[in-house]
């Protein structure tokens, strides 16, 4: 399980995620948009989306692959324009182990070795919801201090 949280200008996007195939997961919509700043709602919208079930879609057709949901929530046309000023982090859960990794920015993209967050077995979605929240809002504040 894998779940995605993106940070653009003091606000976290949320993108629902479906599968298609096995590896192959999509963000589509409903995006939750919440503030950053907004604990209470930020940490209810985060725990919502850990404790949901990936439904299975058909995979769409290439010319349909194109998801511009997140970028829609926050207003623009382009994953490009909204990359520009967004960070995101993946929340994974493999074999009952939870994972927080953000995302590098610069090339070759993936986890940034150096900031994983890695909990023991067994951790409550609570406790990994309160941790992502932590991490994202400190973010937020260090970019809103620039």
């Amino acid at each position: 399980m894998s779940q995605v949280c993106y940070l653009r200008n003091g606000t976290v996007y949320i993108p629902f995620v479906v599968r298609a195939r096995e590896g192959l997961y999509m963000q589509i919509k409903p995006v939750i948009v919440v503030a950053a700043s907004d604990t209470e709602n930020f940490r209810l919208a985060v725990v919502e989306t850990l404790k949901r079930k990936y439904p299975a879609v058909p995979l769409p057709a290439p010319q349909h692959q194109i998801f511009l949901d997140v970028p829609k929530a926050a207003g623009l046309k382009s994953w490009r324009t909204f990359n520009k000023g967004a960070l995101n982090w993946l929340i994974r859960q493999y074999n009952d182990i939870w994972t927080i990794a953000i995302q590098r920015t610069d090339k070759p993209h993936g986890d940034d070795e150096s900031q994983l967050i890695n909990f023991p077995p067994g951790t409550p979605v609570e406790q990994v919801a309160d941790r992502v929240v932590e991490v994202i809002q400190t973010k937020a504040d260090e970019l809103a201090a620039k």
